[in-house]
């Protein structure tokens, strides 16, 4: 007994002695950022960013894995006494409820062995925050002032991880480049700064000291000023407050955009629009004099505001995901074999079924006198039609990998920013696995994503997933459309007229254009082919047509909420094609999409008739709440069009409106609709005397007041209408109906 005993231990001692922590050897320390310190993102991507570091004697290489809904793994070696770091890009927190309930958030480190040798949460955090304002410099500090002026806005340095996902770059409002030494961009983080601006966002570039630096970081195309050189200047600068001791520096060069600033014909600031984004070049470098002074900081931030900076305001709405399953259902369904499994179809079996297994069966056993049979006819009926079920499911599924994707194509130019929801139908119990080249793909649950042979491929791969499940997949890339969809529109008296043209490769079998709350039908667009439209019939969208495009036999017409079409365009056209794959899994035998194209125009964007009128409903206003500048939902939440207001607070409806008004003439109008319990104060920006004035009051049982404005030249600024809502109570905004014009005449 004592030998046995002997003999143990020592099996035991070389057991622990083999292990691999046994040792003490491995020693890792594991940190983690979300964004930006802050919380997940409910509609951008999230960057989460992995530090390890090996305090042991040994190096060591295994997996950082991540646990959000689907499974991230990315390879990494840690030599000892190093620190490496990775990062993860992870979808917005709103998409989990399309790719399946979270449950945990998991950050684990995983040796080769499989052995998990640290484990802890990804802390879920709070993204309650304003705006988010990037800038490239040695301190942020220079740039604090800046949340004097966009209200609630948080400002971050820039770091180079924060290009490589164009997607992720959503998060940010405004760049501020200002140190261009501090950052090397390549290529595809170019491009991806080119379709950040192109979507929306705003780049402020500096010049003066240091600019060639700033502008090696630039897509040229996107710079309206090209600077060549530099030059001292002792003129005062027309926004500083500060008495210049000393000359200051100034780049020079050729203007291509509009000149906003300038001093004895010398360009201070000069700026351009690029899609819907708008880029600034200021000629002095940010951090050095004149901006060392406060007040002349605030006065040229504010001055950048005030030429195109309510951009900044513009906010991406998350998509209502509960509703995309359904529709992907639908998509699946496509084509003969699936009408074996209607309602009617599925009725006659199981009647049929309990015909042979009772009266039928029971007849024949009854002729026969063999009542005993049935322990052997009823199991055998039940096999029978199993098989058969089975069989004809096979046969009506498929044997071939597909994949179904819902895409939604953001044109801008000749280039598309496409989100993809995505179903992938598993005919068969095998691992598997999948590439993508390009973007980014997030997975659903049983899916794990890891990179492939290049920092564009990704692998999907999938153990032993379930016969004929579907796996939820999202993902997000640009792609080439080699040529645009052009949108044109005209106003007049009490109509409007859009014209468009597909100039893309691709056909689309179905078109709309929504203005206002209303749709019109535009109809099919082959490549190259160009329609005209008035929209004097506008109704709702009905999407059963869509789906007859894929099944002809089906009747169902879906719940298609607009927040599906979440954009602030005030002319919104979409068009439908069956044929553009976002994904494009190679593997994958047979791809179903349905791609929804969308692009659009702001009505200050539309040409006027020398006599117009803007109905009531027509104009979407920028809302700027202090608390939450660039996702009103921070408010309180909005439901269908009504904005919830609660507590004491304020915010600001912002109207763009076309060029070259008459605003001597017209009737303007501002019409609220404001529900629940309080009391709302409305005020209008006075430009001329520089200060609010009021225009009414709305108090609890007068939830419905229209302001005849006065004077309204004074109140226009750069073709901006500024109206202030201060409330107080629990409250509900109607945003459909805010601000109409009727007898509008041009200059």
């Amino acid at each position: 007994m004592k030998k046995i005993s002997m003999c143990i231990a020592l099996l035991l001692l070389i057991m622990a002695l083999s292990s691999p922590v046994a040792g003490a050897q491995v020693n890792l320390e594991l940190n983690q950022q979300l964004n930006f310190n802050s919380g997940l993102e409910d509609v951008y991507w999230n960057l989460l960013q992995v530090k390890v570091t090996n305090r042991g004697t040994e190096d060591w290489q295994g997996m950082a894995v991540v646990t959000y809904s689907g499974t991230y793994k990315e390879e990494i070696f840690v030599p000892a006494g190093k620190t490496i770091e990775v990062e993860f890009y992870l979808p917005p927190f709103s998409v989990t409820t399309f790719l399946g309930d979270v449950g945990r958030r998991q950050l684990e480190l995983v040796g080769t062995d499989g052995s998990i040798v640290k484990s802890e949460a990804i802390d879920a955090g709070s993204a309650q925050h304003g705006m988010i304002i990037g800038v490239l410099t040695t301190s942020t500090e220079s740039f604090t002032r800046l949340t004097n002026i966009y209200n609630g806005a948080t400002v971050v340095n820039l770091h180079q991880e924060y290009f490589t996902q164009r997607a992720f770059m959503d998060n940010f409002s405004l760049l501020v480049i200002s140190d261009g030494q501090l950052m090397t961009l390549q290529a595809g983080q170019k491009d991806n700064l080119t379709s950040w601006v192109q979507r929306g966002g705003i780049l402020v570039v500096g010049g003066g000291r240091g600019w060639q630096g700033n502008v090696v970081l630039i897509p040229p195309e996107i710079l309206p000023f090209k600077p060549t050189g530099t030059r001292e200047m002792e003129d005062v600068l027309p926004f500083s407050g500060e008495i210049l001791a000393h000359p200051y520096v100034v780049s020079t060069g050729n203007a291509t955009g509009e000149v906003l600033l300038s001093v004895d014909s010398v360009p201070l600031l000069v700026a351009n629009n690029y899609g819907r984004g708008r880029v600034f070049y200021a000629t002095l470098n940010l951090e050095d004099s004149p901006f060392t002074d406060a007040t002349t900081q605030e006065s040229f931030w504010r001055f950048v505001y005030e030429s195109g900076g309510e951009r900044l305001y513009d906010y991406q709405a998350s998509r209502d995901n509960y509703a995309l399953p359904q529709f992907l259902n639908l998509i699946s369904m496509a084509g003969e074999d699936a009408s074996f499994f209607s309602p009617t179809m599925i009725l006659i079996g199981l009647l049929l079924y309990i015909l042979i297994i009772g009266p039928l069966s029971y007849v024949i056993l009854r002729r026969l006198r063999r009542w005993d049979w049935g322990w052997l006819t009823i199991p055998v009926v039940a096999i029978v039609f199993t098989v058969l079920i089975y069989a004809t499911a096979s046969s009506s599924r498929g044997n071939e990998y597909a994949l179904y994707e819902i895409n939604f194509l953001d044109v801008q130019g000749n280039k598309a920013i496409a989100e993809s929801y995505g179903a992938l139908f598993i005919p068969q119990r095998s691992d598997v696995s999948f590439t993508t080249a390009g973007g980014t793909v997030a997975p659903g649950r049983g899916v794990e994503v890891t990179r492939g042979a290049t920092v564009a491929e990704t692998i999907l791969q999938i153990d032993n997933p379930p016969l004929w499940s579907m796996q939820r997949l999202y993902g997000e890339r640009a792609l080439e459309l080699e040529g645009t969809i052009d949108l044109q529109a005209t106003m007049g008296i009490a109509k409007v007229e859009v014209t468009v043209k597909n100039d893309t490769v691709y056909p689309l079998f179905e078109s709309y254009v929504r203005f206002g709350r209303g749709w019109q039908t535009v109809g099919a667009l082959a490549p190259g082919e160009s329609k005209a439209v008035v929209l004097n019939k506008l109704g709702g969208l009905d999407m059963t047509r869509i789906y007859q495009h894929y099944n002809q036999n089906t009747r169902y017409q879906p719940y298609w909420p607009e927040e599906l079409f979440s954009s602030t365009l005030d002319l919104l056209f979409v068009g439908f094609n069956d044929d553009v794959s976002v994904m494009n899994l190679s593997g994958v035998e047979q791809t179903t999409p349905l791609s929804i194209f969308s692009t659009g125009l702001q009505v200050r964007e539309m040409a006027l008739e020398e006599k117009f009128s803007i109905q009531d409903g027509w104009l979407k206003p920028l809302i700027i709440h202090p608390a939450a500048t660039n996702v009103p939902a921070h408010m309180g939440g909005k439901m269908g069009n009504e904005l919830y207001l609660n507590g004491n607070g304020q915010l600001d409806l912002i109207f763009p409106l076309p060029q070259n008004i008459d605003y001597t003439q017209g009737n303007y109008q501002l019409n609220l609709t404001v529900n629940g319990h309080g009391s709302t104060e409305i005020l209008v920006y006075n430009n001329v005397q520089d200060e609010w004035e009021q225009i009414g009051m709305m108090t609890p049982g007068n939830s419905v007041s229209s302001y005849t404005l006065q004077h309204v030249e004074q109140l226009v600024q750069g073709d901006r209408l500024r109206v202030r809502l201060k409330y107080d109570g629990d409250l509900w905004l109607d945003t459909t109906r805010l601000f109409s014009v009727q007898g509008g005449v041009l200059k």
